[in-house]
């Protein structure tokens, strides 16, 4: 359930009084990749359920967004025709039509608006959609043939699926397709299913990472994700791979019963933490886990956390993740800020572009600043901070 919390314009000014604690309340089913987001920091899925949050979207997760829906339209809207060149022609322009659009949400959103594009992701994407178009062409045989098959083989299911076809062999492949867990608690869309030769059934989970190796979080998303079929469909995958179609990696999964029932076991207990009626406080689990979350300007544990380092040398290194002082110097010249802020026992320069940080005309002397994603170095009690294309400058009232 959404807090009833009234946006207003976004200005780079922290209320905490009105935005602490988050008020959203997250809600079953809960998805993969919610149970992981809560297993790292629980606190974090009640921001996302909350409102009055400007939200920020990182650009390789535009891509990744933008590759996933056109994938998913290869099998809603097959390319009809039979040349390589047409489809790959066709695919290319799926794809760029929906970054595009990703693109347009991206430029109305102030946190992300400064953020570059990665031109070499989004060529990595693009050939990945053109491979995956081709490869699913192989399967277009038209709606009568999918729909004889679907009569003689009744072992396969179908329902919800949000595409399906058959190809040469007269194996099924599904895409999109939602399974949920018997109590209705857990729930999921997979990427990809098909029917093998032999029957049994293999799952792919597609991953837009540019990464080789394959981390926990991914083997268990798919683990549940096998639970959940055998919970919808009464019958376990024989196979499940993680895909990461921008590489050209594939990795296989585990899908033993025992391991996915144990997956499932935890993933339960991770859901029911919800219930135990934690404070905000509580429920936090600060640590380098924040490096990807986009709620740290409000997190106060967090902060709590940074402050809390008793080694300044720690508290030097973890500074890029943020840090809050009070402002002693601050001044416009030639276009740029120059900022000086009390941090700790050490006195932070910071000197930026003044059209990448206009907020700060409404900063004064002895106001807290909240800086996030600049990296500190030289002296370690009169560093300077490196403004990156991430940085972040919030202003706390």
């Amino acid at each position: 359930m959404m807090n009833n919390v009234t946006p207003t314009a976004f200005n780079w000014l922290i209320n905490e009084s009105s935005l602490w604690p988050p008020r959203g309340r997250p809600e079953a089913p809960f998805g993969p990749t919610a149970i992981e987001i809560m297993r790292s920091c629980t606190l974090r899925i009640y921001f996302e359920y909350s409102k009055g949050y400007e939200r920020r979207t990182a650009y390789a997760a535009r891509v990744g967004i933008a590759f996933h829906r056109s994938l998913q339209s290869l099998t809603e809207r097959p390319i009809g025709s039979s040349n390589p060149d047409i489809i790959v022609e066709e695919a290319a322009r799926r794809f760029r039509e929906e970054l595009a659009l990703q693109e347009m949400q991206k430029d109305t959103r102030p946190r992300e608006q400064m953020l570059a594009r990665n031109e070499e992701r989004v060529q990595r994407a693009l050939e990945a959609v053109t491979v995956e178009a081709l490869r699913v062409a192989e399967y277009s045989l038209g709606e009568s043939i999918v729909l004889g098959y679907k009569q003689q083989r009744t072992d396969m299911p179908i329902k919800g699926a949000t595409s399906m076809n058959t190809n040469v062999s007269g194996e099924f492949v599904v895409v999109e397709i939602p399974v949920q867990s018997r109590d209705g608690l857990l729930m999921g869309r997979i990427d990809y299913a098909e029917r093998l030769p032999n029957g049994g059934v293999r799952l792919i989970d597609y991953k837009s990472a540019l990464r080789a190796d394959l981390p926990e979080r991914y083997e268990r998303q798919l683990q549940l994700y096998a639970l959940l079929w055998h919970d919808t469909f009464g019958e376990w995958p024989a196979e499940a791979l993680v895909v990461y179609p921008f590489t050209g990696a594939t990795h296989k999964v585990a899908v033993d019963p025992a391991i996915c029932l144990q997956v499932g076991y935890e993933a339960r207990q991770i859901a029911q933490k919800l219930q135990e009626g934690l404070s905000a406080e509580h429920l936090a689990s600060p640590g380098t886990v924040c490096t990807v979350c986009e709620f740290r300007p409000w997190c106060r544990p967090f902060w709590r956390w940074q402050a809390d380092h008793a080694s300044h040398s720690q508290a030097l290194a973890d500074a890029v993740y943020g840090f809050e002082g009070t402002i002693l110097v601050l001044e416009l010249k030639d276009y740029h800020w120059k900022v000086t802020v009390r941090w700790r026992e050490a006195e932070v320069r910071i000197v930026a572009p003044q059209e990448r940080f206009p907020q700060l005309k409404n900063a004064r002397i002895g106001m807290r600043l909240r800086a996030l994603d600049m990296r500190l170095h030289g002296q370690r009690y009169r560093p300077q901070a490196i403004v990156s294309e991430n940085s972040e400058i919030f202003l706390v009232e």
